[in-house]
C-alpha cells in the first residue's frame, strides 16, 4: 500500500511539476527583469551588495540565490558585478569619461578592486580597454564553469 501512496504522489508531484515550470518561466522572467532593474538603478551606489538587492526586490536571499544561480549561471554577487562590469565597458567605448569616473558611476570606491574585476572580465585592464577602443560587440570571455569568486563587493 505504501508503493501504491508513493505511486500517486509522484502522478499529482509530476503534475504539479509541469504547471508550476510552466508558469515558473514567466516568473523566472520577471524576477530577472525585476533584479537587473534594481541593480542597474543603482549602479552608482557603492553600497549596492545582495542584502541590499534583497530589499529593493523583496526576496529572501537563498531564493534570489537559487533563482539567479539557476537563470544565470551566477550568484547574487558575480550577478552585480556582471552588470557594473558590462556598464562600464559600454562607459569606456564611449570614450567619454575618464577610468576613475567610470569607477565611481558603476558603484566601485577602489581603483585597484575596479581594476581587478574590469582586466578578470575583459582581459585587459580598464585603461587598456578604453584605449583599444573596443567595438560595441565585445564581450567578456565566459567564465570556466565551476570557478566562484569570494570577494565582497566594493
Amino acid at each position: 500500500m505504501a508503493d501504491g501512496r508513493r505511486t500517486a504522489d509522484n502522478g499529482k508531484n509530476k503534475t504539479d511539476d509541469t504547471n508550476t515550470t510552466i508558469t515558473a518561466s514567466d516568473s523566472d522572467n520577471k524576477l530577472l527583469a525585476e533584479v537587473t532593474q534594481a541593480v542597474e538603478t543603482h549602479i552608482a551606489d557603492s553600497e549596492l551588495n545582495v542584502a541590499r538587492l534583497q530589499e529593493l526586490t523583496g526576496i529572501g536571499g537563498k531564493l534570489l540565490y537559487r533563482r539567479l544561480k539557476q537563470m544565470t549561471g551566477r550568484s547574487p554577487v558575480d550577478f552585480i558585478r556582471h552588470i557594473r562590469m558590462q556598464r562600464a565597458a559600454e562607459l569606456l567605448r564611449e570614450g567619454k569619461f575618464a577610468v576613475s569616473e567610470v569607477m565611481y558611476m558603476v558603484g566601485f570606491s577602489s581603483a585597484g578592486y575596479f581594476s581587478k574585476c574590469f582586466a578578470r572580465a575583459y582581459g585587459m585592464t580598464p585603461a587598456e580597454y578604453a584605449k583599444a577602443g573596443q567595438t560595441a560587440t565585445a564581450t567578456p570571455p565566459q567564465q570556466q564553469e565551476g570557478t566562484t569568486e569570494k570577494t565582497e563587493l566594493q
